[in-house]
């Protein structure tokens, strides 16, 4: 196993390349239908559905690698966008859930998920 810079494994080694996050327990539905989304695309995601707080989550995530994180609430439900937090940045970008799709999927089959922030440039919903 190929192991890149700062200890991350290889994009193909990741257990999940999404981690959906609900903000409450009332949108794990949509969270869940999200990650099945995903998954039925080919893209490695899981909803953490646990009753653990909204930090812990991001934090589980995070230490796992995970590349993408995407986080739910009732505004995102409504409006059928994720919010989007890629592993290397802070920042947090809101598109709509097509979007986020294409891009990933994208992504994921030009091997630039890992490493280089490829949310940056995307235009909010």
């Amino acid at each position: 196993v190929a192991v890149p810079a700062e200890g991350a494994l290889a994009e193909d080694d990741l257990p999940e390349q999404v981690a959906v996050i609900p903000v409450m327990p009332e949108v794990n539905g949509y969270a869940q239908s999200i990650a099945d989304q995903l998954t039925k695309a080919d893209v490695r995601a899981k909803a953490d559905l646990s009753d653990s707080r909204l930090g812990a989550k991001v934090r589980l995530a995070v230490s796992r690698k995970t590349p993408l994180v995407v986080v739910v609430g009732r505004r995102e439900e409504s409006e059928q966008t994720v919010t989007v937090r890629y592993r290397f940045g802070k920042d947090e970008i809101t598109m709509a859930f097509d979007q986020f799709v294409t891009d990933t999927i994208e992504a994921i089959n030009s091997k630039s998920l890992f490493g280089c922030g490829i949310m940056h440039d995307v235009p909010s919903a």
